[in-house]
């Protein structure tokens, strides 16, 4: 009998420790290390002309969770956020690709934004609960008209070296530069201009002993034509029947081009010697409008037949005279951007009426017209310090709706031909900046040799 309560005693007392054991081996081990973010896609440079579907890729260190992802992810515009859905890419666990919905909206700055939130598939996140979350960041530029079959040109003029025009492509390679062979070399650098259908380049050129306008080809860079007008032609515009019409400031007078035969058809003087600077033309009345350099008065001339019709006086009432003119699309208003100023004066050709918006920020250079809007850039010295910048003015309601500063001085821009690319010269450390003009938002940048000064972009595509 006492045997027998032995055995049974021994087999519960196995039957214990056997029952304890797992309970006394070691647990396995608790994984809780916090995943880091590697990188966006390739690297964390920005990124031009992407498509409008193109995808997100994220690298980290570890396989995350993508369920925590929409909480903690988010790509938006201006426009507002852009919806997705997140997956794993094959053959790499660490990483995570967010596909867009929908697609982006063409030329506009998306901000990416990731949140610490983003947890591993441990329920590890990338940030202690009790620390800020700074979100990891990057931004990219969609594509549109300029980036369509190539991208556009950009030529720009060699003040030192007057005889040099200097071509950027690919939004931002420098590419070569074209020598202009002439009998007499320039005296001094001046304007260039498209021609409304994109296929020539018009190049003014200053000579002591007379006017050039050299006819390029901007997709071969060979001249086509020289054409002789008026001594010190500062600036051109375009009819609605097919001509240019460049104002000779020197020769107090203007050239009629015709473009379809390449040739001039007249040059007009005005005998009385006003000096014309700037010319802009309006479809609404068929009239040509002139700024003076040693006048206040803007000049009409009948485009039918060049005669002057008047002068108007009441639009530059403020002693200063006009560091650009520019006309709105439709040909109704005309912008005068005042010298060594802060107005723009804006004309309506229709009453002749003109009101003044005062910008704030002082020293007018140089503007250019898009359809919706007009872009001025300024330069002004505030204390000891210079202080430069493009105001974007809305043409709806004639106000600053975007801006933005800098410490850089700036010379001629101009709008790539969907207009929404602006390039602006920045001569002080020889640069051309690209800047994106839904909110103005600087892009990227490109080294040009020289020192430049006028600038032009070509109205087509090249594959370059």
């Amino acid at each position: 009998m006492a045997g027998k309560k032995s055995l049974i005693a021994y087999i519960l007392l196995m039957a214990g420790l056997f029952g304890c054991l797992p309970d006394r081996m070691p647990p396995d081990p608790v994984e809780n290390q916090r995943p880091e973010f590697r990188y966006f896609g390739q690297n964390d440079n920005a990124t031009l002309n992407v498509p409008l579907n193109d995808p997100i890729l994220m690298v980290f260190s570890e396989k995350m969770d993508l369920s925590t992802f929409p909480d903690n992810f988010k790509v938006e515009s201006v426009s507002g956020a852009i919806p997705g859905t997140f997956e794993y890419v094959a053959d790499i666990d660490s990483a995570v690709l967010f596909r867009p919905s929908e697609n982006y909206n063409p030329a506009e700055v998306y901000q990416v934004s990731l949140s610490g939130g983003v947890r591993d598939i441990h329920g590890n996140s990338m940030i202690a609960p009790y620390k800020e979350d700074q979100p990891v960041t990057a931004w990219f530029f969609t594509t549109g008209q300029y980036g369509e079959n190539g991208f556009p040109y950009v030529f720009i003029r060699d003040k030192s070296e007057k005889q040099i025009i200097h071509r950027v492509g690919k939004i931002d390679q420098y590419l070569d530069s074209l020598y202009m062979q002439a009998d007499e070399e320039d005296y001094q650098t001046s304007n260039m201009k498209f021609t409304p259908d994109g296929q020539y380049l018009l190049v003014l050129n200053i000579k002591i002993s007379k006017g050039t306008v050299t006819v390029i080809d901007p997709a071969s860079l060979n001249t086509v034509r020289t054409l002789e007008v008026g001594l010190g032609p500062t600036n051109l515009t375009f009819t609605s029947d097919g001509r240019a019409i460049v104002a000779n400031n020197s020769a107090k007078s203007f050239s009629v081009i015709d473009l379809s035969s390449l040739s001039v058809e007249r040059t007009v003087p005005f005998t009385d010697g006003y000096k014309p600077k700037g010319v802009v033309y309006s479809p609404v009345t068929d009239r040509l409008y002139f700024f003076s350099s040693n006048d206040y008065k803007i000049r009409v001339v009948k485009a039918s037949d060049y005669t002057v019709e008047k002068d108007l006086e009441n639009v530059l009432v403020n002693n200063k005279k006009a560091a650009d003119m520019e006309i709105s699309p439709d040909g109704r208003y005309i912008y005068l951007a005042e010298s060594r100023s802060d107005k723009v004066i804006v004309l309506d050709v229709q009453s002749e009426e003109a009101l003044t918006i005062e910008t704030g920020y002082g020293y007018n250079i140089d503007g250019v017209m898009s359809q919706d809007a007009y872009f001025l850039n300024f330069f002004r010295k505030v204390d000891k310090d210079f202080v430069g910048g493009i105001l974007k003015i809305d043409l709806a309601s004639q106000t600053i709706v975007e801006q933005l500063i800098w410490e850089k001085d700036m010379e001629e821009m101009d709008l790539t031909h969907g207009n929404e690319l602006l390039y602006a010269i920045t001569p002080q450390d020889s640069t051309v900046q690209i800047i994106e003009t839904r909110t103005l938002k600087p892009l990227s940048q490109v080294k040009v040799p020289g020192s430049l000064k006028y600038i032009a972009i070509s109205k087509n595509n090249y594959q370059n």
